[in-house]
């Protein structure tokens, strides 16, 4: 069987014929390449995926590559969490709006111009954060950072059009075959309150307008819901069979009465667009999980990726296993094991232990959790593939 039909069999509940393995290589590869630091083997490699193909695993073709836009405009809505990239399966566009994209010592800074007011955003990739190997900018200034600029914000996602755009990802998914499993990117935030927390407030400021201003924050949701009723169809439609609906939650910020009443529904109602097109769902469930196995499964949710267990959380692999019964959990390495300072014994223990918990089951991809740090010992990864063979 390929990487591809391996994943795909077992997010599908087939037990396949080995345990998949997928790893992701993103932040190693951007930071190696930038400081032309990759190991000789590998220094012909263009992108994460020939990573993998050369190590013989399974690609990790998730994350969209916000590094290296095909657009030139693909990123320069980024400040408002709007992207136009091949792995996005529509086209978001500010229509009639006056909008303004400088770009100077590697600060980006985009104005739009609006009858509600002037929106402001900043974001920076600096050299420090290349040598680290980061895969998209920091925003450094957001676009609401007082009260007065909710209409001015609201006007703009109003005007955001969204037509389907699947091209791209047709060829994305041609070129990489059946080394991995493509995955849509249908949204990073799983709702219109966790687009507004993720990407237009910084986040204590968001938590104290949670309490302070909430029909403020109402309003401005119900705004950006209209850009989730236009894109939920282009996503459910596009040619993957997975789509991404969701990322970085966590038990501590999308804490699990927030998750209920914030996200729950919108996920819910996108899963079942999405399975009556007979595709999955996935959603970047990096952070601690605990608390929200049970909310994953009632919103319809398919694949939990970038799973860490203890040490990096409060669970152990083996109550992953048990919460996320029904559900497909990619991940179960926690990058600190693949550390230099990690003792090898206690890295060769715990892989052990992870296998043994695994088992034949289906559901279960391997991978990095949440992806493999620049600073990793990569043979311990080869290391992984050998055990599994």
């Amino acid at each position: 069987m390929t990487h591809r039909t391996l994943s795909l069999s077992s997010m599908r509940g087939i037990t396949p014929e080995k345990l998949p393995y997928a790893p992701r290589f993103d932040l190693w590869f951007n930071a190696h390449q930038y400081l032309g630091t990759l190991p000789p083997e590998y220094r012909d490699c263009a992108s994460p995926l020939d990573i993998s193909r050369k190590l013989g695993v399974g690609g990790h073709m998730i994350v969209p590559d916000y590094l290296r836009p095909e657009e030139p405009d693909g990123m320069d809505d980024r400040g408002l969490g709007v992207y136009r990239l091949p792995m996005v399966p529509y086209r978001a566009e500010f229509r009639g709006v006056d909008r303004k994209v400088v770009t100077e010592d590697g600060v980006t800074r985009a104005e739009y111009r609006t009858p509600k007011g002037a929106v402001t955003v900043e974001w920076a990739f600096t050299p420090d954060m290349r040598r680290a190997g980061a895969s998209i900018s920091w925003v450094r200034k957001h676009a609401v950072t007082q009260e007065a600029d909710y209409d001015a914000v609201a006007w703009l996602f109003e005007r955001l059009e969204v037509v389907p755009a699947h091209e791209g990802l047709r060829r994305v998914m041609a070129e990489t075959g059946e080394d991995a499993v493509v995955v849509a990117n249908g949204s990073m935030p799983a709702s219109p309150m966790q687009f507004i927390m993720r990407d237009l407030m910084e986040m204590n400021f968001f938590f104290m307008q949670l309490m302070d201003a909430p029909e403020k924050l109402a309003r401005l949701a119900a705004a950006i819901g209209g850009y989730f009723e236009r894109l939920m169809p282009c996503a459910a439609s596009c040619p993957a069979e997975v789509v991404m609906f969701g990322a970085n939650t966590d038990a501590t910020i999308t804490y699990p009465p927030f998750y209920e009443e914030h996200i729950l529904p919108w996920v819910s109602r996108f899963a079942g667009m999405a399975h009556e097109r007979g595709k999955l769902v996935l959603i970047h469930a990096d952070g601690e999980n605990k608390g929200l196995f049970d909310l994953y499964r009632q919103s319809g949710i398919d694949v939990l990726e970038a799973v860490a267990p203890a040490p990096m959380t409060k669970t152990d692999i083996r109550e992953i296993l048990k919460s996320s019964e029904g559900m497909t959990v990619w991940g179960g390495i926690p990058s600190v094991i693949l550390m230099p300072d990690y003792p090898d014994a206690e890295f060769e223990r715990f892989m052990e232990d992870t296998l043994a918990a695994v088992g034949k089951r289906p559901r279960f991809i391997l991978g990095v959790s949440d992806t493999t740090p620049p600073d990793a010992d990569f043979g311990r990864l080869v290391r992984i593939r050998n055990m599994l063979e």
